[in-house]
C-alpha cells in the first residue's frame, strides 16, 4: 500500500509540473515602449533642426539652420497651443505671430488661423474630425484680393487605417471646377516619434505634412498627381532604427515628373537625435 501511494504522489506531481510548464511556455511577456523626444536633425544638404522643450514635454522653441534660418515658439493656455509666434532671426528679433489656433469643445484644434509678418490674415484651416478624435477633414480659405473676404479653396478628405495611419488623402479644388486629387500612403511598422512630441504638428503644421506627423508609423511611400499642374509626385523612404525602434537614420527620396518630361529625383539623408 505504501508504494502505491508513493506511485501516486509521483504521478500527481508529474502532472502538476507539466502543468506548470505549459504555463510558462505559453506566457509572452511584452516589453513597454520606450518614449524617447525628437530632439535634433541634420540632413546632408546642410539643413537641420533643434527641439527645446517645457518641463511637460510640450514645444518651447522650435529652430531650424541652414539656408533658411527659423525660430518657432508656440504659447500655451491650459495645456493648448494658441498662438504661434516666428522669426527668420535666431536671435529672436522681428518676431511676429504667424497662427493663432482655437479649439472645439473636445479640445481638438478647430481653426487655425494664419497671418503675415505685418499681422494680416491671409489663411484660415478648419479641421473636423472622426468619432475616434482623427483629423476627418480639412478646408483651407483664403482672403480674396479683390473683395477681401475669405474665400474657400481646397477641401481634405483622410482615410486612416486601424493602426492609427493615413493611407489617403482626398483634396477638391473648390477654385478650379471641383477638380480632385488622390494622395496615397504606405508605412512601417515602427514608432514615429512626432506623435510623441505634443502638439508638434501644430508648431509644424502644413498640410502636406500632415500624414506624416500625425500617423502612428514612419512614412514609407506617398505617391500623388496634381492635376492643376500636371505634376506627378512619389516619395520613398527608407530607414534605420536604434535599439528602441526610432527611425535614427531617414534616407528621404523624392521624385517629381511634370507630363511627359524627364523625371527628378531629390535624395537627402538625415540624422535623428533623442532624449527621454
Amino acid at each position: 500500500m505504501p508504494m502505491k501511494q508513493s506511485f501516486i504522489c509521483l504521478a500527481t506531481l508529474t502532472l502538476l509540473f507539466a502543468a506548470c510548464k505549459k504555463d510558462d511556455s505559453s506566457t509572452t511577456i511584452t516589453p513597454t515602449p520606450v518614449t524617447k523626444y525628437l530632439q535634433s536633425t541634420i540632413a546632408t544638404n546642410g539643413d537641420s533642426t533643434s527641439i527645446e522643450f517645457n518641463m511637460d514635454k510640450s514645444v518651447y522653441r522650435y529652430l531650424t539652420f541652414g539656408e533658411n534660418p527659423s525660430a518657432t515658439l508656440p504659447s500655451y493656455t491650459s495645456g493648448m497651443i494658441v498662438t504661434i509666434d516666428f522669426t527668420t532671426d535666431l536671435l529672436l528679433n522681428n518676431i511676429y505671430q504667424r497662427q493663432g489656433i482655437t479649439f472645439n469643445d473636445l479640445g481638438l484644434p478647430s481653426v487655425i488661423s494664419s497671418y503675415d509678418s505685418a499681422g494680416s490674415l491671409i489663411g484660415v484651416d478648419s479641421l473636423g474630425y472622426n468619432t475616434d478624435k482623427k483629423l476627418a477633414m480639412l478646408y483651407h480659405a483664403e482672403k480674396d484680393a479683390g473683395t477681401n473676404q475669405e474665400k474657400l479653396l481646397y477641401s481634405y478628405e483622410y482615410t486612416w487605417d486601424i493602426k492609427g495611419n493615413i493611407i489617403k488623402r482626398v483634396m477638391v479644388a473648390y477654385a478650379l471646377d471641383n477638380a480632385s486629387s488622390i494622395t496615397t500612403y504606405t508605412y512601417d511598422d515602427k514608432i514615429n516619434p512626432a506623435p510623441k512630441v505634443l502638439g508638434y504638428y501644430l508648431v509644424k503644421f502644413n498640410v502636406e505634412d500632415l500624414a506624416g506627423l500625425l500617423s502612428a508609423n514612419n512614412l514609407l511611400t506617398y505617391a500623388s498627381h496634381n492635376p492643376f499642374t500636371d505634376i506627378s509626385t512619389t516619395v520613398n523612404n527608407t530607414y534605420q532604427y536604434d535599439a528602441d525602434d526610432y527611425p535614427a537614420v531617414m534616407t528621404l527620396r523624392t521624385t517629381t515628373m511634370k507630363g511627359n518630361q524627364a523625371a527628378v529625383t531629390d535624395s537627402v539623408v538625415m540624422q535623428a537625435h533623442y532624449g527621454k
